[in-house]
Parts: structure tokens; C-alpha cells; sequence
């Protein structure tokens, strides 16, 4: 195949895919302009890692003269917060730590605090975050109710 022919099929395939892209962020504006109108208004953040496959492998130490051993990988989370004045749905990188000492794995988890809009996310992150939008809008609905059974526990204990 001639190189001006492959190149032609690229850039075809990159407008494709760039068409998709803004297609992909306009289904989550969408849903980030529909929680705004129903007036959710509290961060959140989902427990589970999304399932990015371009996400970090476990990276390992093992020094067989250290006293404990440690592998690390990271990943992203989903969630929804206020930046800049604006509640959005965002992302954020979480790292996750094993350390085994005396034999036994222990687990730390560390999240970039830094959190960015999920339309500023990589293409990846953004379609499988799509997949959880449903589950991050229940989560929401549920914290919210548990936030107005809290008040109103506390006005009945105030009364």
C-alpha cells in the first residue's frame, strides 16, 4: 500500500475517532447538566477503580535483604465534586500499595487529590467512565437520602 494511501486511511481514522470523542463528551456534559438541574450538590467518590486497561501493572521491590517488600499499580476513580463553582463529574488517579511485611500483604490506598473534569480525562478513562455513570448517579440518589434522614433525625432529637 502506498504511504500517501495508509496516511490518507490515518487521518480518516483520527476524524473518526475524534468525532466519537466529542460524541463521548457531549453524553457527559449532558449528565453532568442533568444532576445540575436536579440540584446535587455534595462530593462523592466511588469505591471501585474503573477498569482502565492502559492502567499501571504492579510494580514490585523485592530486595531480598529488605526487611519487607512492597508493589505498587495505579488506576482512576470516579466521582463528582465542585471545581471552580461548577459541579462536575470528575476523575482522579489512585495509587494502590502492598506492603508485605512479616509475610502478610497489607494494603494502602493513595488518591491523587487533584481531581479533573472527566471530559478533560484521557479518551480511555472517559468511555469506561460512561459505563458507571448509572452506579454514580445511584450512589448519589443514596447519599443524599441518608443526608435527609440525618436532618431529620436531628431536628426530631433538637425538638
Amino acid at each position: 500500500m502506498p504511504m500517501d494511501e495508509t496516511l490518507g486511511e490515518l487521518a480518516a481514522a483520527a476524524a473518526e475517532l475524534n468525532k466519537a470523542s466529542d460524541q463521548l463528551n457531549a453524553v457527559i456534559e449532558n449528565f453532568e447538566d442533568r444532576l445540575a438541574e436536579a440540584g446535587v450538590g455534595l462530593t462523592h467518590w466511588m469505591e471501585d477503580e474503573l477498569n482502565v486497561v492502559e492502567r499501571s501493572p504492579w510494580q514490585t521491590n523485592f530486595d531480598a535483604d529488605a526487611e519487607a517488600h512492597w508493589e505498587s499499580c495505579s488506576g482512576w476513580v470516579l466521582g463528582y465534586m465542585k471545581i471552580d463553582g461548577v459541579w462536575r463529574v470528575v476523575v482522579r488517579r489512585m495509587g494502590i500499595n502492598r506492603v508485605n511485611a512479616d509475610h502478610e500483604w497489607e494494603f494502602f490506598a493513595t488518591r491523587d487529590q487533584h481531581a479533573r473534569p472527566l471530559v478533560n480525562a484521557p479518551r480511555v478513562v472517559r468511555l469506561e467512565a460512561l459505563r458507571k455513570l448509572e452506579a454514580l448517579a445511584a450512589q448519589l440518589t443514596e447519599r443524599m437520602r441518608d443526608y435527609t434522614d440525618g436532618i431529620l433525625e436531628a431536628q426530631k432529637l433538637a425538638q
